[in-house]
């Protein structure tokens, strides 16, 4: 992957970056075994996020709102495309979104849709999320903060894992599931970003925050208990293996990863070391005004401003004394 490409993604807020990257990792995977060529993607219920993450292969978005993001007008469950179009086509935290009743169709359509994988991401009903989410949701509201998408979790119930992986394989194709997003270090993390919000510098703490769990967390925090999954679906014939993604995200694990303390601890150092820097830059231009007026005055005491000064003085001091005294000259001739 582009190193600048890797700077400029590394400032997403963790969550988003988490799933992104996912996508990204494996349409990359797909890329080397089709001999480089992009990976022709269908983002049902995307944004401009997906085109930030898979800048290197072609992607077509699909959602019920209308923006200049995207690409498709319609309806998830009903997609305006033909049979096996797409070589990836991928739902990122879409599926909870749904009404239960809605959710079958919509796994048949991206399964339908694709030539090849389904990639769906998102948090799943298991014995903790509902708490983690009412329990954020409980935060939220005591900051007053609205957060639909989370209440939409909450209103429309998770959907089922088991649920899902059985549609997919009544659909013809094998699947697996893959945790993503430590849920002890997700849970905190959100507490801390939108607590942050309410500080007058608060987008630039946690872009910090971001970018350091980014770059130190990211392969780690596949592993569970989980936020979310990781489910990938590939129909006969396509040309990764799905236990070759399953050990790219499981072998690459960071087993020397920094937990979150002591990410915290790092970026508590790096805040305060940028807040020396700000103030040493302050004080470096608070010298460098007063070095331009003492120059100032040196060139106002050894110019003709003073020597007009100096005269003044004398003039005022010689009305004083004498009113019939001829006042001096104002200039002096040197």
């Amino acid at each position: 992957m582009n190193m600048n490409l890797d700077l400029e993604l590394l400032a997403f807020p963790f969550d988003q970056y988490q799933r992104y990257r996912d996508v990204r990792e494996i349409a990359d995977r797909i890329q080397v075994h089709q001999e480089h060529k992009p990976v022709t993607v269908l983002d049902v219920g995307g944004s401009p996020t997906a085109w930030a993450f898979l800048k290197d292969h072609q992607v077509v978005t699909a959602n019920l709102e209308t923006t200049d993001s995207i690409s498709l007008q319609c309806d998830g469950a009903r997609l305006p495309v033909g049979d096996a179009c797409f070589d990836i086509v991928i739902a990122v935290d879409t599926l909870e979104h749904l009404q239960k009743d809605e959710r079958e169709t919509f796994v048949q359509g991206l399964v339908r849709a694709t030539r090849s994988y389904v990639i769906i991401t998102g948090p799943f009903a298991n014995g903790y999320n509902a708490y983690v989410e009412q329990t954020l949701q409980a935060f939220l509201g005591e900051l007053e903060f609205d957060h639909r998408f989370l209440q939409e979790h909450i209103r429309n119930g998770l959907p089922s894992l088991d649920l899902c992986l059985h549609w997919l394989g009544q659909a013809g194709v094998d699947s697996i599931a893959i945790p993503s997003g430590y849920l002890y270090h997700w849970l905190p993390l959100m507490v801390m970003r939108y607590s942050l919000l309410s500080l007058s510098n608060g987008g630039d703490l946690i872009a910090d925050l971001d970018r350091l769990y980014n770059l130190k967390r990211y392969w780690a925090d596949h592993r569970m208990p989980a936020y979310r999954q990781l489910v990938v679906a590939a129909k006969e014939g396509a040309p990764v293996a799905l236990s070759e993604i399953e050990d790219l995200f499981t072998a690459s694990q960071a087993q020397d990863a920094p937990d979150l303390d002591s990410i915290i601890a790092t970026w508590q150092a790096l805040r305060w070391q940028k807040e020396l820097q700000t103030r040493d830059q302050v004080i470096d231009e608070q010298n460098r005004d007063i070095e331009h007026l003492r120059a100032l005055v040196s060139k106002y005491e050894s110019g003709r401003f003073m020597r007009l000064m100096a005269a003044l003085k004398r003039l005022v001091g010689t009305l004083k004394g004498s009113r019939d005294t001829s006042p001096p000259s104002l200039v002096s001739d040197s």
